[in-house]
Order: structure tokens, then C-alpha cells, then sequence
């Protein structure tokens, strides 16, 4: 029997450790998982770490030679009746899903599972990851790290491009069965650390979520073909068309030094990059410049990577897949790995239902309806209980002429500017990001913002308030714990301080919000719930939506639009 493992415990032979394993579900039932990979962007797999008991753990290769224990080894981690610690299990499951369809390992288990980062996340704590949590709960410090072994591979191999099929085997092993160990010992730790029962039961909830993530997941979007490919031809052509323009013009829009070059020698002031080695030409700097090739360029970057990040790789493919993230600062879900999220409402027509139609629901104005409740503004609780739309009352006071409507009969500007004023207070823009956005003159901001804090003076003095927040978190409705950041960033004193202030005021809004949000969606998992997109929820097939959803707050109602229709819209 080729084990090609790595144990840590009793001296016992082969067949004792097989036994042991085979006998986990009927004695502690539990382990705690740590994969290692051949690099973060590549997560092949190779090997495997198992903590079986306190002071008891294996480690078993993957790739190049796998070892025999493996399909004991995955079948363990798959058995719903052994609860399963992670280290944010996110990353684990991907790798397990890959080497599921490489290797045709079982599917992990997502159900009976524990994640300490998870519940350092919840509790508040501000460090948040395994070597940091490791040393402040346990005074443990791991002697290897990834970069330590990758830089001896480097020095070894007489290479600089090394991954961790580099590493002498023995090495792995033993960081992956210091890193399990930690795991273990921090779920023991954290499980008598929950501030009070409101708290842990949002880390209750994050977990029972996990399952319905990985459903949405692995059934992805069906796509359109034809769509698809329409989209192609125009965003193609599109792109080609500023390229050649910008050609034309002596540069060449994806060089970001050259479009440096050409906005410089046209009398626009540029600020360099950190390394002082070439001119910023980012989204933020372009934004600013009234230049028409800045503009240009803006253009081009957005078609294009709409055309590279989504359509292009779609041509090859019959449906859109994505990843979810739990672990944001406010609790928010986050897609990636072709992010499903931010896709533009005019693209979404690429999406088909896998039955006659999509059915979504939309939350009207939920952290607009938070605000006003954390900060108990009269104002604004008065306008949604009597049905008040809260950016007609605010243009009304900012623009006292303006009309809802337009001459075309869709939204006129001074609306749409009133509702980036409203969120402006959730995200704490800046006057220049409100001039940006809006197109309202810079020297007028100020005004406006006075404007509104006296049509909403509880809000503003909330804002005003959090702003200066002098703990270390901030709590959601739900009592979940938001750590504000430290300044690891080595920010400039006043960059941070206003930093710090925006998340404090958006933390406790966005996070309620979230946890809102991630409860609806437990109270809807058995419809065929495919992709969230913040507030909004999209299905395949026929829901009944009722108000339960809309009173998942206790004091907040928010009320949400439903739509059906054969396009996600």
C-alpha cells in the first residue's frame, strides 16, 4: 500500500491508521481540512490535511503521486454525518471541486460544516487571518509560510518562477498539518467567544446559506447563443472602432503609458503613479479630465472588457458559471470569477431561462429604509410609510423646479442626481465623486449637501455621528460584528481617517442589509433561486413571493417589485 502520507500521532501500521480513519464518523465525528495547492491562481491540489483529534493529524498527497488514502480521505470530508472545520471553506471547496472533476473524488459536504475565519469574522475580530488569529487566540506562530517555502524552492531550483511542486514533500506536509492544527484549536477557541446569541445566530445563518451558494453555483445560467453572438459582433465592432480612432490620434488606448502621453501633450495635469515612473491613467483620473480622448479611452476600456472578461470566453460555452464570496467586511455576498454581479442591465439579455421565464424580486430602497430607521429620521420613516418616493422629496428640496419626469417620458436628470445623493450619505462620496457622477458643478456640491441634511437633519447627524464612530466595530441590526480597518495600508493620516469614517457609516447599513438579504433567501431556497445581485433576487421558474419577506426585520418593513419575464432585464 502506497500511502504517501505524512502522520502525526500514536506509532501505529498502515492498517491501524486506515482503521482509525474508518472509524472517525462513529467516534469524535469530526476533522478539521486544509488543501494545498500548486499556487493561488492554480488550485490543483496536492495534498490534503486531516486534523482527526487535538493532538492527532495526517497529511496525504494528491499530484504528482496520489496516495492510497485519497478516496478514504475525500470520502471523509463528503459524510455528512462528520462535521467539517475549515479555514475559509470557500477556497477548500473550489479546490475540492476541482479535483472532483479531475479525479472523480466525491463532492464535499456543505451542510455539516464550521469555519473559524467565518466566526472571527462575526465576532468582530480584527484579524482575520489564520497565522494572525493563530498568534492572538493561541499564541501559536507556524514557522512556514507559503512565501518562506516558495523563496527556499527559488534559492534550491536556482529558479525565480517556482510553485509549491517545488517544495520538498515533507515541507508541505508539515505547514498543512501546523496550518489544520491551528483550525482545530481556533473553532474550539471562538466557540465560547460569541458576544450573545444574535451574533452567533448570524454566523448560524451564514453557514446554512453555504449549501443554497453552491446549488446556485453549479447550476449557472443557461446563455442565449444567438444573443451571445450579436453581442460579440457589436461590442467588437465598438472597440474596434475607438481603437481605430485612437490609432488614428498616434496612440494606442490599452498602453496606459502612451495614453499618459497623448492627454499630457494636450495640456491635461496628470499625477504620477506610486513608483513616479509614469502618469496615472486609472478610471478615477480619466473621470476628472474634460478632454474628449480621455472620454475615449473610458469608452474603450468599458466595451472591452466587457468583450474580454464576459462574451468573449461565453461564445465557447452553453452557460454562465459563477463563484459567491461570504466573507466581505459587511457580510454582502460578492461573485467572481466571471462576476455576475456587475453585469450591465443592457447585457443580461444573454441570459435564457432553463424554463419559460426568469422571476425576480427587487427590494425597493432597503438601505435608504435602514438609514432612516438606524437614525430614527422622522422625515424619511413618514415618507415610506405613506408611500413617499424619498429621491422625489429629496429633488424637491434640491431642485425646487425639477420635474420626475423628462420631456422622453423616463426619469429626468435632477431625479437621477437626487438619488445619487441619497446613497451618497450610505457610501460617504466624496464632493468630487458627487460632481463626477451627477455632472453638477463642483463649487454647488457643498449647498446641495447642506440642502439635504436640513430635509433629513436626523440622518445627517447620524452620519455626522458615525463618522467619528470611536470603537473598533460596528454592529448590524442582526447584532452581526463589523471590524473597521486598521491602517495596514500605511495611508496618509487623513486618507485613513476619512476612510475609516465612510465604512463606519456604511458598515452598519450595508451589513443589515446583507443579513436581510442572505435570510430571504433561506426563506426561498427551494425555489430554483439561480444568481443574487445585492437586493435583488433572480429565479427560474414560477415563485409565490409573500410579505414574510418584505418583515424579515422586525422594524424595518421592506417592500420589494416582482417582475416576470423571458429576460432577465
Amino acid at each position: 500500500m502506497s500511502l504517501r502520507c505524512y502522520y502525526r500521532g500514536p506509532a501505529q501500521s498502515n492498517e491501524e491508521l486506515v482503521d482509525r480513519l474508518l472509524h472517525i464518523p462513529y467516534q469524535s465525528g469530526m476533522i478539521a481540512v486544509d488543501t494545498e495547492t500548486i499556487s493561488i491562481k492554480d488550485i490543483t491540489c496536492i495534498g490534503i490535511g486531516l486534523q482527526i483529534a487535538p493532538d492527532e493529524s495526517l497529511y496525504v498527497e494528491v499530484w504528482p503521486d496520489p496516495s492510497d488514502l485519497l478516496l478514504l480521505v475525500t470520502s471523509l470530508i463528503a459524510d455528512p454525518s462528520i462535521i467539517k472545520i475549515y479555514f475559509n471553506a470557500n477556497f477548500d471547496f473550489r479546490v475540492l471541486e476541482f479535483l472532483h472533476d479531475t479525479d472523480s473524488t466525491p463532492l464535499p459536504d456543505y451542510t455539516n460544516i464550521a469555519d473559524p475565519s467565518l466566526m472571527a469574522q462575526i465576532q468582530g475580530q480584527s484579524d482575520h487571518s489564520l497565522d494572525d488569529l493563530s498568534f492572538s487566540l493561541l499564541s501559536y506562530s507556524n514557522e512556514l509560510s507559503i512565501a518562506g517555502l516558495l523563496e527556499e524552492a527559488r534559492i534550491e531550483c536556482g529558479r525565480k518562477s517556482v510553485s509549491m511542486l517545488d517544495v520538498p514533500f515533507e515541507q508541505v506536509a508539515t505547514k498543512c498539518l501546523n496550518d489544520v492544527w491551528a483550525t482545530w484549536h481556533l473553532w474550539e477557541n471562538l466557540q465560547h467567544t460569541w458576544p450573545n446569541t444574535q451574533n452567533k445566530e448570524c454566523y448560524d445563518i451564514d453557514i446554512a446559506l453555504i449549501p443554497v451558494l453552491k446549488s446556485m453555483e453549479q447550476k449557472g445560467l443557461l446563455l442565449d447563443k444567438e444573443v451571445v453572438e450579436s453581442e460579440y459582433v457589436r461590442l467588437r465592432n465598438e472597440v474596434m472602432g475607438y481603437a481605430d480612432v485612437c490609432t488614428d490620434m498616434g496612440f494606442n488606448p490599452s498602453h496606459p503609458q502612451q495614453v499618459g502621453y497623448i492627454l499630457a501633450s494636450r495640456g491635461n495635469i496628470l499625477p504620477f503613479t506610486k513608483s513616479r515612473k509614469q502618469l496615472r491613467t486609472d478610471e478615477d483620473v480619466l473621470s476628472e479630465l474634460d478632454d474628449p480622448i480621455a472620454k475615449l479611452v473610458l469608452e474603450y476600456r468599458s466595451a472591452n472588457k466587457l468583450l474580454t472578461t464576459y462574451i468573449e470566453p461565453w461564445r465557447e460555452q452553453d452557460r454562465a458559471y459563477t463563484h459567491f464570496r461570504i466573507d466581505l467586511s459587511t457580510g454582502r455576498l460578492a461573485s467572481f470569477n466571471r462576476n455576475l454581479q456587475n453585469i450591465p442591465p443592457a447585457v443580461r439579455r444573454v441570459f435564457s431561462p432553463d424554463s419559460s421565464n426568469f422571476n425576480w424580486m427587487d427590494y425597493s430602497q432597503i438601505e435608504l429604509r435602514i438609514l432612516g430607521h438606524v437614525s430614527h429620521d422622522t422625515t424619511m420613516q413618514d415618507a415610506f410609510k405613506l408611500g413617499i418616493s424619498i429621491h422625489e422629496l429629496t429633488m424637491k428640496e434640491l431642485w425646487p423646479n425639477a420635474k420626475r419626469y423628462g420631456s422622453n417620458g423616463e426619469d429626468s436628470q435632477e431625479y437621477l442626481n437626487s438619488k445619487t445623493f441619497s446613497f451618497a450619505k450610505v457610501y460617504g462620496a466624496s464632493d468630487y465623486q458627487l460632481h463626477r457622477k451627477t455632472g453638477v458643478p463642483l463649487d454647488r456640491i457643498p449647498g446641495l449637501r447642506s440642502a439635504w441634511g436640513i430635509l433629513y437633519p436626523q440622518a445627517q447627524s447620524w452620519v455626522d455621528n458615525q463618522y467619528n464612530w470611536p470603537y473598533d466595530y460596528v454592529e448590524s441590526d442582526f447584532g452581526r460584528r463589523m471590524a473597521l480597518p486598521t491602517n495596514i495600508h500605511n495611508m496618509k493620516p487623513h486618507v485613513f481617517t476619512a476612510h475609516r469614517g465612510k465604512c463606519a457609516i456604511n458598515y452598519p447599513i450595508q451589513g443589515t442589509a446583507a443579513d436581510i438579504v442572505k435570510r430571504a433567501m433561506l426563506k426561498v431556497k427551494d425555489y430554483d433561486l439561480r444568481l443574487q445581485v445585492h437586493d435583488e433576487l433572480v429565479f427560474d421558474g414560477e415563485v409565490e413571493l409573500d410579505e414574510s419577506l418584505a418583515r424579515i426585520h422586525p422594524e424595518i418593513h421592506t417592500p420589494f417589485n416582482t417582475y416576470v419575464e423571458s429576460k432577465w432585464k
